[in-house]
């Protein structure tokens, strides 16, 4: 088994909500954070993307064309984040 990166920091709330896009795997948190892995690179980043009221569930979908990463299921709003 080959050793990963480790999560970049520590007091991110993840609740499981997380969608693969551009060859890499978004994971989004409460509180503002994403985080953001790229296996090629084997490293995390951090971006500033995560609603406090964002869905439970994320997918990629497409939009004229373009990716985004739809998070549903979160109460009356649903939210498109845009790699």
């Amino acid at each position: 088994m080959d050793n990963k990166a480790p999560l970049p920091a520590s007091d991110i709330a993840i609740w499981g909500s997380a969608a693969a896009a551009g060859a890499k795997l978004y994971v989004f948190g409460i509180g503002a954070k994403t985080l953001v892995y790229a296996p090629l690179s084997v490293s995390w980043t951090i971006r500033t993307f995560s609603p406090a009221a964002a869905g439970r569930a994320a997918s990629r979908v497409f939009v004229n064309g373009k990716t985004r990463i739809e998070l549903v299921g979160g109460g009356t709003d649903n939210w498109q984040y845009v790699p």
